[in-house]
């Protein structure tokens, strides 16, 4: 359990990181599908 707890605070970090890096909204919303489909598989 605290395993999963750990691998999402640093799946969050990379995705904030992402957002910074991502210049165009278009590329947001990819980014976003992408964490989406992490979360849920």
């Amino acid at each position: 359990m605290m395993n999963m707890i750990m691998s999402q605070k640093k799946a969050l970090n990379n995705i904030t990181r992402m957002c910074y890096q991502a210049k165009s909204r278009r590329t947001l919303n990819k980014v976003a599908m992408e964490i989406i489909m992490q979360i849920y598989n």
